[in-house]
């Protein structure tokens, strides 16, 4: 025969405690330790993604200051080509051309009364 007895006599300090209160007060701890962790992780995420951001806006921030720059050095170069072809344009006219002819060359076109009709 069985003698279950033992089952039911009090084990010192503990005996009202409930059963498996040592686990519950270490899943505390590990619960506690699982939230700061995960604090850390989100301060630390949150430092990380405003660094990027601000270093990501910086780098558009140059890049559209570059652009500017060359689209500035660009229209300038269009507008000396504009009056450079216009100069090109006004100093090849056939009446400049021969005044300019007349001049280094001493010649002059025929007056009316000069030319000789056939």
């Amino acid at each position: 025969m069985r003698d279950y007895a033992g089952s039911f006599q009090g084990r010192g300090r503990c005996a009202n405690a409930r059963p498996g209160w040592r686990t519950r007060a270490q899943s505390k701890g590990n619960n506690r330790m699982f939230w700061k962790t995960l604090g850390v992780i989100v301060l630390l995420a949150t430092a990380i993604g405003v660094a990027a951001s601000y270093w990501v806006g910086h780098c558009i921030q140059q890049s559209l200051m570059e652009i500017a720059q060359a689209q500035e050095l660009q229209s300038n170069k269009e507008q000396v080509r504009s009056a450079l072809r216009d100069e090109q344009l006004r100093l090849l006219q056939s009446k400049r051309l021969e005044a300019f002819a007349a001049v280094k060359a001493g010649l002059y076109s025929p007056d009316k009364r000069q030319q000789i009709g056939f």
